[in-house]
């Protein structure tokens, strides 16, 4: 999506139109049940724009995009219950999700 507005607009502009049109498709479609999710989907698309605009490579938004759909599906899901992590409070859970978006976004 960003390549396809990278060639029309500026990047920030891109990055925008990005993030507005992939929150509202998740929206339509159902993926968003929350204003958490919502929020979620805005900053990762505007990170993944912002990675490509840097990087000018998918292949740089792919490798971070599985990285964090592993470690939040590791985290919050029962797909390997072999692997458990002790949060009660969730407070690992929200670091490990925070951390490569802070991490990513200063580095940028």
């Amino acid at each position: 999506m960003y390549t396809a507005l990278a060639g029309r607009w500026s990047p920030p502009i891109s990055v925008c139109g990005q993030t507005v049109l992939f929150t509202v498709w998740g929206t339509l479609i159902g993926a968003t049940g929350s204003i958490d999710r919502i929020v979620l989907f805005a900053v990762f698309s505007a990170l993944l724009g912002a990675i490509h605009a840097v990087t000018g490579s998918l292949w740089a938004c792919m490798g971070f995009h599985t990285a964090f759909q592993v470690t939040a599906q590791l985290l919050t899901g029962n797909h390997w219950p072999q692997a458990d992590l002790a949060d009660p409070g969730g407070t690992i859970s929200a670091l490990v999700v925070a951390i490569p978006f802070l991490v990513t976004a200063t580095l940028l």
